[in-house]
């Protein structure tokens, strides 16, 4: 089936490859934009990360700073009669620090007055989560560095 607006059409592929597709997104040239994929019973969510598609790749900085702006929160939602409490973020506030993992407008509502949600793709945080870890672990080595060479003393 196809559909969608000017910049993306949908596009629904089966195949026998590493990874089978059960749903793929398409671009308006018919080129692969990623999809949700089934393997050996696991399903995922993947984008194309190619990087012949990229431009302008500079290493992350400041992802330290960025998760110290990120909250995270226990929430139950209130739009489910039977839900838990989860572990989670508020789309809002993630829209501050890391745009582009948010859709939506915050305080949106519909023409009929009903919450017209955010939502997020919390899968777009793990860069900053991997940077952060790599900007403090270079911190933590240079700190063993200094520490062994006091002991040494």
């Amino acid at each position: 089936f196809t559909g969608g607006g000017t910049e993306y059409g949908y596009g629904a592929r089966a195949g026998s490859t590493s990874a089978t597709y059960f749903y793929s997104i398409v671009n308006t040239s018919g080129g692969h934009e990623g999809g949700l994929y089934m393997s050996s019973g696991t399903i995922s969510l993947q984008n194309v990360s190619d990087y012949r598609l990229k431009q302008n790749i500079s290493t992350l900085t400041g992802a330290i700073d960025k998760v110290k702006a990120l909250n995270p929160v226990r929430f139950k939602r209130n739009d489910h009669e039977n839900a838990v409490m989860q572990d989670g973020f508020l789309a809002h506030e993630v829209q501050a620090v890391v745009p582009e993992a948010v859709v939506g407008e915050k305080d949106a509502v519909k023409a009929d007055g009903s919450v017209d949600p955010q939502s997020m793709e919390t899968a777009s945080l793990i860069p900053v989560l991997t940077g952060a870890l790599k900007e403090a672990l270079a911190k933590i080595e240079v700190l063993e560095t200094k520490v062994a060479a006091l002991e040494a003393k």
